[in-house]
């Protein structure tokens, strides 16, 4: 499984090697496959934008996630990340 992880807003405490290993984990434990995950972290306004184009809701959101065949993508608002813990509870949740 191909894990990749973009931070296009330059959030802060973006630890790729951790959430790639959590990922991995979990994926493992719930008998999962992927071929290719991708989580994006960016802030609030561009979850926004998403939530607005794909749900009709005008608000930001933790996490939007899209399962599209054999890429799959996460979205986490790291503008509602207190602590690194939310950001790996974001990227399972997703």
């Amino acid at each position: 499984m191909q894990v990749n992880i973009f931070n296009p807003s330059q959030c802060t405490g973006v630890n790729r090697r951790k959430i790639r290993a959590l990922v991995r984990k979990v994926i493992a434990t719930e008998k999962r496959s992927l071929s290719v995950l991708n989580i994006i972290v960016a802030d609030n306004a561009y979850l926004r934008k998403l939530n607005k184009i794909y749900f009709g809701k005008n608000r930001a959101t933790n996490v939007i996630s899209f399962n599209m065949g054999t890429v799959s993508e996460i979205y986490v608002s790291c503008t509602k990340v207190k602590k690194e813990d939310d950001l790996f509870y974001f990227v399972i949740h997703g």
